[in-house]
């Protein structure tokens, strides 16, 4: 009776340690995955006037990414929008789920390019 109680003991153990390294692992994907996509955001964000820089409205970017998907219109390669929106279904269907709440829409002017990024004038200060 003793030697069962150490073997599934033993054996409960391994499991709860092989199910841990395996959710390290994921949680290591997902981050290596947010990076990338937010690499991918950043591009898109590049500017130089205020002028260039609006809501697209036909990218949903979502948490853990911001609200709403500000760029630049300099920025129009379908291609790589069309990695954004693939990365970020991959980051949804594979990783934890955030939620919070967004403000409203920024209006146009309060959209405008800072220090070189296409931002929501909103939360932006010269500290930055």
């Amino acid at each position: 009776m003793r030697k069962t109680i150490i073997i599934f003991i033993f054996l409960m153990t391994s499991t709860y340690r092989g199910d841990l390294a395996l959710a390290q692992e994921e949680g290591k994907k997902c981050e290596k995955l947010k990076k990338e996509i937010r690499k991918l955001i950043s591009e898109c964000q590049r500017c130089d006037a205020d002028k260039e820089c609006f809501l697209d409205d036909n990218l949903n970017i979502g948490c853990p990414f911001g609200c709403y998907f500000i760029r630049s219109q300099a920025y129009d390669d379908s291609e790589n929008l069309a990695l954004i929106r693939v990365e970020i279904e991959k980051y949804n269907s594979k990783c934890d789920k955030c939620i919070y709440d967004c403000d409203i829409r920024p209006k146009k002017q309060e959209i405008g390019c800072r220090q070189g990024k296409c931002i929501d004038l909103r939360y932006y200060s010269k500290k930055q």
